[in-house]
């Protein structure tokens, strides 16, 4: 179990030199921390809380900032370690404010964050958690008892851990509606689907008539295919015809090109032979002006009309060489043959023009139905899909939804809650019995309560009774509103740590039982020392209650800071 030894402070609100506080080596015990000043005028601002908010800002749940803890008008850097022992390894804890953790002299975590998760390791709980099951402050109002329900049940969830429990809930609770909202789109698109299988649906015996017919008809067509085979000498002698009958209109075009050349070049011999002509007499007409080289231009001319006429010679030649090809007969026989061979052809392939079309029909008829028959199939299988996934998602809506209740507030939550609520009622009253203020007082707490309407909710209701007879919390006197709140936080603080397996051995209490008189603070302490496992920490200003106690830590206040006076 663990439990402080040493607590060192520097530069810590009146602690401005190094203040070394040694606990006594005992693993159960009480231990006061007391205070006076240094005149004897009071005990009060001496210091002793702070010793109590040294330890809490070591281990992390100190609600004051480091800025407001170090010693005014102190040079000295703020420092506290906290070196606890669990007998048999021994932890420094160290903030200043940076945190630092030794096991055994051995520093370990490395960086500040690293030494945070290796203390929560080490104390095997949130600092949060700490505070409650070790720390009372001073002039804090009851963490319990004046709670508002969601207060305390947001306390509970959290420093029971049940968050994740909650948590879970939550998830089932959304698994269950994202469950109810699918269920609803898979028969949604379930209608949708058998909807649209109504639509495309296909006689079996329709299809299966369809597909014979379809390779009936392409059987028909290869076979026609086949003994066709008359046509295609047909063909070749067309293309034979057509061969012949482009070679006629070429010898055409090329005889009415030559006649055409032959017109030409008579027109210019003729028009040469004038020149030349004209050019032998020596004297130009036009101007009657002699000629130069007249031979010259005869000769010129000449040469050109000896080149026309071989020209026509060869034009000639080629008219003579066309004529048999251009003959008007044969030209005719050519196009009354083709005319016959179509005829022939268009005979022959009428049968298999027709079983051409009728293939094409039944192919498309046959094609059609598939389409319709595949679309079917899908929507099958679509439809098989979405009932599986429709069970499926009926399924978790219902495991969903059964979880969400069990872990719920009105289920194992619930359960959780009422047994910690039944263990912090018990735990109260039985303190309660012993401190003489509030001993005919009795504590019911619930976490069930009905409306007018009869509803039943799950909530925490606190109510106080004296005698039998209900009393509001706010008629308590101040010691008797002390002592109630002390009991129900140690209530508190035990139900934790004995659900919590907690090995956190000490609990502190600062001015805790404010208000009450000497013989109240005596029955309270004793019933106090009795619940408490470990070392009891103290702060009390009331010296009549010292001898109820096994150790004391004197505080003393010079004026300007304090010191410990018996260590």
């Amino acid at each position: 179990m663990l439990r402080p030894v040493e607590l060192e402070m520097t530069g810590f609100r009146s602690f401005i030199n190094k203040t070394l506080i040694k606990f006594p080596d005992i693993q159960q015990g009480a231990i006061l921390i007391s205070g006076k000043s240094k005149d004897g005028s009071t005990s009060s601002g001496t210091g002793k809380s702070s010793i109590l908010m040294a330890i809490a800002y070591a281990l992390g749940f100190c609600s004051v900032p480091s800025t407001e803890l170090k010693s005014w008008g102190s040079k000295k850097k703020l420092n506290v370690r906290l070196r606890l022992s669990d007998g048999k390894n021994i932890y420094d804890i160290t903030r200043n404010p940076k945190l630092t953790l030794k096991v055994n002299g051995e520093e370990v975590g490395g960086t500040s964050a690293g030494a945070k998760d290796k203390l929560d390791e080490i104390l095997k709980t949130s600092p949060e958690l700490v505070k409650v099951l070790t720390y009372r402050p001073q002039r804090e109002k009851g963490m319990f008892l004046n709670a508002a329900d969601s207060k305390n049940k947001e306390f509970l969830t959290k420093i029971l851990d049940l968050d994740s429990v909650e948590e879970a809930s939550d998830f089932f609770n959304k698994e269950s509606s994202n469950s109810t909202l699918s269920i609803n789109n898979i028969e949604s698109s379930l209608n949708q689907l058998q909807s649209t299988k109504k639509s495309s649906e296909v006689n079996e015996s329709e299809y299966l008539l369809a597909e014979r017919s379809y390779k009936d008809a392409s059987e028909y067509v290869e076979s026609l295919k086949k003994g066709s085979s008359a046509v295609e000498p047909l063909q070749q002698e067309l293309l034979n015809i057509q061969t012949e009958l482009n070679k006629i209109n070429n010898a055409s075009m090329q005889v009415n090109n030559a006649k055409n050349q032959n017109v030409s070049a008579r027109n210019q011999i003729e028009s040469l032979q004038n020149e030349i002509k004209t050019a032998s007499a020596g004297i130009c007409p036009t101007c009657e002006r002699e000629w130069g080289d007249v031979q010259k231009i005869i000769d010129q001319k000449t040469n050109h009309i000896k080149s026309l006429v071989e020209s026509m010679k060869s034009n000639i030649t080629l008219i003579k060489n066309s004529a048999l090809i251009l003959d008007p007969k044969y030209k005719s026989d050519l196009t009354e043959r083709q005319s016959k061979i179509h005829s022939d052809i268009a005979n022959l392939s009428a049968p298999l023009n027709s079983a051409i079309q009728s293939l094409n029909i039944a192919y498309q008829n046959f094609n059609n139905l598939k389409r319709m028959k595949d679309l079917s199939d899908s929507i099958d299988k679509q439809i098989e899909e979405k009932t599986k996934a429709l069970v499926d998602a009926q399924a978790n809506s219902i495991i969903s939804s059964h979880c969400s209740n069990i872990l719920s507030r009105q289920g194992f939550l619930g359960n959780i809650f009422d047994e910690v609520i039944s263990e912090i009622k018990m735990r109260s009253n039985e303190l309660m019995t012993y401190i003489p203020n509030i001993n005919t007082f009795h504590l019911d707490i619930s976490s069930t309560s009905v409306t007018k309407t009869g509803k039943v909710n799950k909530q925490i209701n606190i109510s106080m009774f004296k005698d039998g007879e209900e009393r509001s919390l706010k008629s308590l006197s101040g010691g008797q509103m002390s002592s109630s709140e002390l009991c129900s936080d140690l209530a508190v603080s035990e139900t934790i740590r004995s659900r919590s397996g907690s090995k956190l051995g000490w609990v502190a209490l600062d001015e805790a039982m404010d208000g009450l008189d000497v013989e109240t603070k005596i029955c309270a302490l004793e019933a106090i020392k009795l619940k408490t496992k470990g070392l009891l920490i103290v702060v009390d200003h009331s010296t009549e209650i010292k001898e109820s106690f096994d150790h004391v830590i004197e505080v003393e206040f010079d004026g300007r800071q304090s010191y410990v006076s018996n260590q």
